[in-house]
C-alpha cells in the first residue's frame, strides 16, 4: 500500500512509499506519477531489478537513483528517487551491520533526516531479523531525525483501521 507524506510540513518535502512489485515493466506508470505528482524523494520497495540491468533503466529526468538490487533469485531489491536539487548522501555502513536490499541516506535541510530503506523477504530468518535489530540501533544512534520504511512481510500482523495484533511476534519475523 502506498504511503505519501511531508515530513514536516514546515519543511515542505513531499515522500512517498512503493512497493513496485517490478519497476522495469511499470516504468511509463512509473514515470507519470514523477512527472503529475512532482515528489522530492520516492522510496521503492519490490524493485526487482538486479546488477544486470543497467543503470540507465532507472534514468530519470531531474532525479538521481540509489540501488540495492537483489544479488540472487527474482524479486526483492529497494531503490532511491531523489530530485537532483537535493543533497542525499548515501552513508555506507560497516560490514557486521550491512544487510541485502537495504539503503542508509541522510539529507540535510534546516534539519537533517537519515533515512533506511529495507526489503525483508518473507523467508528471512533470525538471523537477518537480529541484523536488521543492529543496523536500527545503529541508525537510530544518531541525533538526527530518523526514518524506517520498510516492505515488512510479516504475514501475521493484522492491520485494521483500529487496531493492530500481532500473532504471535516471533513467527510474524522469522519462520519458526
Amino acid at each position: 500500500t502506498p504511503l505519501t507524506t511531508s515530513i514536516p510540513a514546515t519543511i515542505g518535502l513531499k515522500c512517498k512509499l512503493l512497493n513496485a512489485r517490478s519497476l522495469v515493466n511499470k516504468i511509463p506508470e512509473f514515470l507519470l506519477l514523477l512527472n503529475m505528482a512532482k515528489f522530492d524523494i520516492i522510496f521503492v520497495c519490490e524493485t526487482w531489478l538486479n546488477t544486470s540491468l543497467p543503470d540507465s533503466i532507472t534514468t530519470v529526468r531531474d532525479y538521481h537513483v540509489y540501488r540495492s538490487d537483489r544479488e540472487i533469485r527474482r524479486g526483492g531489491g529497494v531503490a532511491i528517487f531523489y530530485k537532483k536539487s537535493l543533497h542525499l548522501k548515501n552513508i555506507q555502513v560497516t560490514q557486521e551491520l550491512a544487510l541485502p536490499e537495504t539503503i542508509v541516506c541522510e539529507l540535510s535541510l534546516n534539519i537533517t533526516f537519515r533515512f533506511l530503506l529495507c526489503y525483508r523477504a518473507p523467508d528471512y530468518d533470525i538471523e537477518h531479523v537480529n541484523k536488521l535489530n543492529s543496523l536500527l540501533t545503529w541508525a537510530t544512534s544518531c541525533p538526527h531525525t530518523f526514518i524506517f520504511l520498510d516492505n515488512f512481510n510479516l504475514p501475521h500482523i493484522i492491520l485494521t483501521l483500529n487496531e493492530c495484533k500481532i500473532e504471535p511476534i516471533h513467527a510474524s519475523f522469522y519462520n519458526a
